[in-house]
């Protein structure tokens, strides 16, 4: 329940009283429990409200014997880092931003989300992080555990809708959304997506 955390003027929530309602012993406790319960052994990234939290995340994943990193805007080289996920050297990742926009690593078969969002683009761009195929581990499938009410706020990947930018609220009118199937002959399932 985010009902009690205030409002930037961008409209999204106040990260200062996020931080204090996610980066809590028990909210970590919650979320390592999550993902032995429902990712266990899944290369995972996770989003988060801010560095700290993102900090606190992996070493409580590391004290559970899970091996864990973070990233921010001042990690030297992610790349290793980024390559040591891809490799199985690390499970979980977690970053407030930094693996948004221009990661890309199609081994992590999990995502969670530690971060409440009122952005639906950024609701969509942190759970696309996860759905790429990756045939080298036969990825068939992705684990999104919302810890944030995002799911629940935004929507699935399957409601994805267009908007008319010009009008910046409104829905444009319903039409078709794209779909394709998965490539079997690249190691996908056949199913439509």
């Amino acid at each position: 329940d985010f009902s009690a955390v205030g409002r930037k003027i961008d409209g999204d929530f106040d990260e200062r009283q996020l931080a204090l309602a996610c980066d809590r012993p028990e909210a970590i406790q919650q979320t390592v429990a999550a993902w032995f319960k429902y990712a266990r052994e899944r290369r995972m990234i996770g989003f988060t409200v801010n560095i700290s939290h993102a900090k606190h995340l992996a070493e409580a994943f590391q004290a559970a014997g899970v091996p864990a990193d973070y990233v921010d805007g001042s990690t030297k080289n992610p790349t290793k880092i980024y390559q040591k996920l891809a490799d199985g050297e690390i499970l979980t990742l977690f970053s407030c931003m930094k693996l948004v926009e221009g990661f890309d690593c199609p081994a992590v078969s999990a995502v969670i989300l530690d971060r409440p969002t009122m952005s639906k683009a950024l609701h969509f761009q942190t759970i696309g992080r996860g759905l790429r195929l990756c045939n080298e581990i036969e990825k068939r499938d992705a684990v999104i555990i919302d810890r944030a009410g995002n799911l629940w706020r935004h929507g699935t990947v399957e409601e994805i809708r267009p908007f008319d930018l010009k009008s910046n609220s409104e829905p444009a009118p319903e039409v078709e959304v794209p779909k394709k199937i998965c490539p079997v002959e690249q190691g996908g399932c056949g199913n439509l997506l």
